[in-house]
């Protein structure tokens, strides 16, 4: 005996109604994803975020240079890598969703990155610089860019880190004094005072995941 076949409207019909709409509706006649329009606390426009970008992880942003002189570890050198990859790895356990962005003297993708709606950008001090770096007003002109939205920074170096400290303070008190309170959003880890002034010490780099470990959760 041929039992009746109920055709009510349940998930499995309604997945595969959604199944020929994708086969068969050509794709110029579908919806585009909409984008929505954001304002800052005074009203002024801020760059548009995608809805897909609506993340329940915080969304972190490493930001480095390919340049030799920037790359802290010799065998990131010789593999083409930067800082930004060997930190991939390193936190690529926590609960967060991270992008990467290579920087440099030339760079200006600061629309591209708001896009991501970051919540963390982990950045080197001396990122956007080459062989020298005494001129850091890309880095100051990044933050000051996010100096009204909930990103934080964490900015690291192979200094000491007080006087890493001191020179973020110096170079980002312009941007403090327009926005106020802009600084307790920067963080910094000065690699030497915690071992070897790269990332492939374990010391250092154990030091380095718990510091951002415990931003993450002080953040919440």
């Amino acid at each position: 005996m041929t039992a009746d076949l109920d055709f009510r409207r349940g998930p499995i019909i309604e997945n595969l109604t959604h199944l020929v709409e994708v086969v068969l509706v050509p794709r110029g006649d579908r919806p585009r994803p909409r984008r929505v329009r954001h304002v800052d606390g005074e009203g002024r426009p801020v760059a548009d975020r995608a809805p897909w970008f609506n993340h329940s992880r915080p969304v972190v942003v490493l930001m480095d240079s390919p340049h030799p002189s920037r790359v802290y570890d010799s065998t990131t050198r010789l593999a083409n890598g930067t800082n930004a990859d060997v930190l991939s790895d390193l936190l690529a356990d926590l609960p967060i969703r991270i992008q990467k962005e290579t920087i440099g003297p030339s760079w200006h993708r600061e629309e591209e990155v708001r896009l991501f709606d970051p919540d963390w950008i982990v950045i080197h001090y001396s990122g956007f610089c080459q062989e020298t770096c005494t001129d850091r007003t890309r880095l100051r002109q990044l933050v000051e860019s996010f100096a009204e939205s909930k990103t934080r920074f964490l900015i690291y170096s192979r200094s000491r880190g007080d006087s890493l400290r001191h020179g973020v303070d110096t170079l980002l008190r312009v941007v403090d004094s327009t926005h106020r309170g802009a600084l307790r959003r920067v963080y910094t880890f000065g690699l030497r005072d915690h071992g070897g002034p790269y990332w492939r010490d374990p010391m250092t780099a154990a030091a380095f995941k718990l510091r951002f470990r415990q931003l993450l959760n002080n953040a919440k």
